[in-house]
């Protein structure tokens, strides 16, 4: 998952905060580095995986510098191949693993059932890009992860 393609720093502000904007909510929001993390996070020029994780030292782990005043986006983050959202900018489904659709939304849960389940592939590098073609003809805006 690479969220620094979805988290834009709009500006830096006083006391470690920063003015930020989710690409993918189209929330603005505030972060605030954590004290105990400011250390070798900027919050400038990393795009990548998120300019707000901290690289532990001597260690293979990253922390999030901005843990209590996160967007609602990573707040809801579940592991995923893909959001699929409806016309009014709603996200109205998930893609899981082993392609299984998590979703309350009855239009969507029809047309997977009559269209995306009947796709015949057990490649991902294959399916992932159709399905997400066909959704995109049906209206829906897919965002996918790699």
């Amino acid at each position: 998952m690479n969220f620094g393609h979805y988290i834009i720093i709009e500006g830096q502000l006083e006391g470690g905060r920063f003015s930020c904007y989710s690409r993918l909510s189209g929330e603005h929001f505030v972060a605030q580095l954590m004290e105990s993390r400011r250390n070798g996070t900027s919050g400038r020029g990393r795009t990548y995986p998120c300019p707000f994780l901290k690289n532990e030292p001597r260690s293979e782990r990253y922390l999030c510098a901005i843990y209590p005043t996160r967007p609602n986006f990573c707040r809801e983050f579940r592991c995923s191949h893909m959001d699929i959202f409806n016309s009014a900018g709603e996200r109205v489904g998930r893609v899981g693993g082993k392609k299984s659709l998590l979703s309350k939304d009855r239009p969507l849960l029809t047309f997977w059932d009559r269209e995306i389940s009947p796709l015949a592939t057990d490649d991902d590098q294959t399916w992932l890009p159709r399905a997400q073609s066909m959704l995109e003809n049906a209206g829906y805006r897919v965002v996918r992860y790699e």
